[in-house]
């Protein structure tokens, strides 16, 4: 009577019609930007937006990036 969900959620994510080298860039691209992600969120304070606020020049970045934002 009831249907598990599982099977349509996961063939959501992983069906695809790209062809086989669109599947490899996207790979590849995922292989590059998830190392490189995965410590900024570990370490924020020195890897993510901690070290803008070090690097900064401006008395108050946090006042900064409201004005900028809007």
């Amino acid at each position: 009577m009831f249907r598990d969900p599982a099977p349509a959620v996961e063939t959501r994510l992983t069906g695809t019609s790209a062809p086989g080298a669109v599947v490899l860039i996207r790979l590849y691209v995922g292989d590059v930007f998830l190392p490189e992600g995965v410590p900024k969120f570990l370490r924020p304070d020195q890897l993510g937006t901690g070290r803008f606020d070090k690097a900064s020049t401006l008395p108050s970045p946090a006042s900064a990036g409201a004005a900028v934002r809007g």
